[in-house]
């Protein structure tokens, strides 16, 4: 964790904050991502949560597989 801090300048990488950071994984691992640095990024709680948010507004408009 503490390597992922410092080499993405101990700040969200959405809004810029460096107050209540936290890992946060690209891909999610329930859906196959890997639980090591190459798929962690740092963002804010508030952060996380839109893009949680927007992940459900794609896989809502993504059509159905016929």
């Amino acid at each position: 964790k503490k390597w992922l801090y410092d080499n993405q300048g101990s700040m969200c990488l959405s809004c810029g904050s460096p107050d209540n950071i936290t890992a946060d994984h690209v891909e999610p691992v329930s859906k196959g991502g890997a639980h090591d640095v190459s798929n962690m990024q740092i963002f804010v709680g508030r952060a996380i949560a839109e893009k949680e948010q927007k992940a459900q507004i794609t896989e809502i408009k993504k059509p159905a597989n016929l």
